[in-house]
């Protein structure tokens, strides 16, 4: 399994060609939301497990947003991404403005890392 970075496509092939009896596994995640949101099942495709970041973890809400609008993006689209859940921290330690700047009233945590794409 990767993470902490995002792996090049290529990357995980030639791994995968070296190892062959390895699949290699692609999560998305950060510290704030206890390692990991996303991930596979063990019968995923190798494209899905390599080209994509998977789908939420059980009990885990997702959401992409355009930065701009703050509004939900339409599949297709790109947007940040928002999630919430269990793995979702409560707040930074004594420092109350931060966690206002990263945690809405919903208990959104916006991970503020690039943008995504939600597939259909």
């Amino acid at each position: 399994m990767t993470g902490g970075a995002s792996m090049p496509i290529e990357v995980a092939y030639q791994f995968m060609e070296f190892a062959p009896n390895c699949k290699v596994r692609v999560a998305y995640g950060a510290t704030e939301t206890s390692a990991c949101v996303t991930t596979f099942m063990k019968d995923s495709t190798v494209e899905e497990s390599v080209e994509t970041v998977g789908s939420p973890l059980d009990f885990v809400e997702i959401k992409l947003i355009d930065p701009k609008t703050k509004k939900i993006v339409k599949i297709g689209e790109t947007g940040e991404l928002h999630c919430r859940g269990h793995v979702t921290m409560l707040g930074y330690w004594c420092e109350p403005e931060k966690t206002k700047e990263s945690i809405d009233d919903g208990h959104w945590y916006n991970t503020g890392y690039g943008l995504f794409e939600i597939a259909s």
